[in-house]
């Protein structure tokens, strides 16, 4: 039942520098529970032990497809890992979802930007960066990306949000649910040192 939410502010982007101080631990807990009878207080992630494959997801479907199957990308996603992204240079994860190369590339890139411009699945992404302890290496963006600054229709075709998006691809798109969201250009961000760009964002490629 409960509902992580996380926001972030951009005034200015810069690299932020994770302190050595920083608690790395993350838990699970029902407020007010202690003395109940369904306390629950419990450690998710530890430094210790490191988060690994562990991911927060939306929808029981797929989620049960990769919890059974692993991730549909992985070797895609290690190969971009290994082949493209440099430490000394940024990544930008557009179309992250819940942020399955955002989690590996991050490791090694400066840097990484994930645009996620679904306001749920954003919450998922940002839980994961959280879970992964990369809040220092990743900066979540909840906007789409275009060629123009606006606003624009979000369709919401699926619970998982993997066939969602901003481009109207049918005239069933008339009918379906929708959002209105954030629309941006990539450049208003005025990110530099950029290594890679990854691009997933169901038919709106050339827009972005």
């Amino acid at each position: 039942g409960s509902t992580l939410r996380y926001s972030t502010v951009l005034g200015y982007l810069k690299t932020p520098k994770q302190p050595s101080f920083i608690n790395k631990r993350m838990y699970l807990l029902r407020e007010g529970s202690s003395n109940s009878d369904s306390p629950q207080f419990s450690l998710i992630s530890d430094p210790s032990n490191a988060s690994g494959n562990l991911m927060f997801f939306p929808e029981r479907s797929t989620g049960k497809w990769f919890y059974e199957s692993g991730m549909a990308e992985r070797g895609v996603i290690n190969w971009v890992s290994e082949t493209f992204i440099k430490p000394d240079a940024v990544f930008l994860d557009i179309g992250a979802h819940v942020g399955t190369y955002s989690m590996v590339c991050a490791k090694k890139a400066l840097h990484t930007y994930s645009f996620e411009c679904s306001p749920r699945t954003f919450c998922y992404l940002a839980a994961n960066i959280a879970l992964h302890k990369l809040e220092y290496k990743v900066t979540p963006i909840s906007s789409a990306l275009g060629d123009h600054n606006g606003t624009v229709n979000y369709f919401i075709r699926t619970e998982d949000g993997g066939g969602n998006g901003v481009k109207y691809l049918s005239d069933a798109d008339s009918t379906t649910k929708k959002v209105s969201v954030e629309l941006k250009t990539l450049d208003s961000f005025g990110l530099t040192n950029i290594g890679f760009i990854k691009i997933d964002v169901e038919g709106f490629e050339k827009e972005v």
